[in-house]
């Protein structure tokens, strides 16, 4: 049977010719992979960076992490986080680093603060393009750059001073690199290596949990594909000595400059954050069903219908691309689910995936025949309504108590908010019950 990532590349290949009255040349789909790319960029403007400089530190978190980076530039101390003078242990540098460096260039501005925080967003949408266009096809990659861009909780934290976009970043580039180097033949033992260095990146941005998703993903994925022989060529020499020198020197320093740092970072605020019941933030095993939902609107609705035919791919199928991207988003989601503290960016790491499978499916509902369309739409939009009644209900009984102080957003601005894309999606409703 001819592989999904061959059927596709064929059928959008034949669209194009059809349209066209000709074979498409190289250049031609260059073009039209650039003005994808120049579309996206453009969303993501006017998404994560639009005004984002014009208000004031939204709350006491995102000030604090200003405050950090500020502190890290004025005592010239790029080693031991500060707050307030006080040694602050809690997370690691790079994103620090990343905002001192924003300082340095453009001032101590609410507008330096959060740079790099958009660039980073902007970075996770153009890989979710570059692995949707790997895995499906370049009008996958866009639908699914445009999903990532425009979900509700990729928005808040891309527009704010906060180490989780960089996590995300650099996790979702890591799993990129190895599924080409996967794909990749020839070269793969240099996708590897890159690999190796992204994730040292990523334990730079937010400590052990950076290379233990993706290296629980990876393992899963190469188990269930029947190619665990690959783990020995995955796990080298090579890759070890270019991660550790990516990641270590920071985490030697500060241990050596603060003989407690290791103590605190690795068992309390790591092990013991998971496995405690004394955890801060702690909350029930079923916390992130409600903020998945509410965090990936106005897409929600689509989810499950996403999930449906991601299963149907995956166990009937045996769809290798549909396999690695449940396996990302199941992974990350049960992980931090069995984890005793709950916060709600944690899970951003999974919405690279399910952005990828919601633009599957969306792929997939436009090549079908209108029936069928309509009534995936129609069940889609019946699907919508149940989850914004879900999520009202859930914010209107037990609304987060961080939401306004964490992030500014006020419950009543995020109802108003919600209720926003209706006319939307009634218009539409409209239009596709007459096609």
């Amino acid at each position: 049977m001819m592989s999904a990532d061959k059927a596709d590349s064929g059928v959008s290949g034949g669209e194009r010719g059809v349209l066209a009255g000709r074979a498409p040349s190289g250049g031609d789909i260059w073009s039209r992979e650039a003005f994808l790319i120049f579309l996206l960029l453009a969303l993501c403007y006017f998404a994560f960076f639009f005004h984002f400089g014009t208000h004031p530190l939204w709350n006491g978190e995102e000030a604090m992490h200003a405050t950090i980076s500020k502190e890290m530039v004025l005592a010239g101390d790029w080693i031991t986080p500060t707050f307030n003078g006080e040694k602050f242990y809690d997370k690691p540098a790079l994103h620090n680093w990343f905002v001192s460096l924003s300082f340095l260039i453009f001032g101590l501005t609410e507008f330096a603060a959060r740079l790099p925080s958009a660039l980073l967003g902007t970075g996770c949408v153009l890989v979710v393009y570059l692995l949707g266009r790997s895995m499906f096809g370049p009008m996958v990659g866009f639908f699914s750059g445009v999903i990532l861009a425009t979900s509700a909780e990729a928005i808040i934290l891309s527009r704010v001073v906060i180490h989780d976009i960089a996590l995300v970043f650099f996790i979702t580039l890591s799993l990129f690199i190895f599924y080409h180097g996967f794909k990749g033949g020839t070269h793969r033992k240099r996708y590897f290596l890159l690999f190796y260095a992204s994730s040292g990146f990523a334990v730079l941005a937010k400590g052990p949990v950076g290379v233990l998703l993706p290296a629980l993903i990876i393992g899963l994925f190469l188990i269930v594909q029947k190619k665990a022989d690959l783990l020995r060529e995955l796990v080298n020499l090579r890759g070890i000595i270019l991660f550790l020198a990516i990641a270590a020197p920071w985490y030697i320093l500060i241990s050596l400059k603060n003989r407690d740092y290791g103590e605190y970072f690795l068992i309390h605020q790591n092990l013991m954050n998971f496995l405690s019941a004394e955890a801060r933030h702690r909350s029930p095993f079923y916390f992130y069903f409600p903020v998945l939902l509410g965090g990936f609107l106005p897409w929600s609705f689509f989810l499950p219908f996403a999930l449906i035919r991601a299963y149907r791919r995956t166990f009937k199928e045996r769809e290798t691309a549909t396999v690695f991207l449940v396996l990302w988003f199941l992974v990350i989601f049960l992980f931090f689910s069995a984890a005793s503290s709950k916060l709600s960016s944690y899970i951003l790491p999974l919405f690279p995936a399910v952005s990828l499978l919601v633009g599957v499916f969306w792929n997939d509902c436009l090549k079908t025949p209108e029936r069928e369309f309509r009534k995936g739409f129609l069940c889609s939009f019946n699907s919508f309504l149940g989850i914004l009644a879900a999520v009202l209900i859930h914010l209107g009984v037990a609304p987060p108590g961080d939401l306004e102080s964490k992030y500014g957003v006020s419950p009543a601005r995020l109802f108003s908010a919600l209720f926003l894309p209706l006319p939307g999606v009634a218009f539409a409703f409209f239009v596709f019950l007459k096609r």
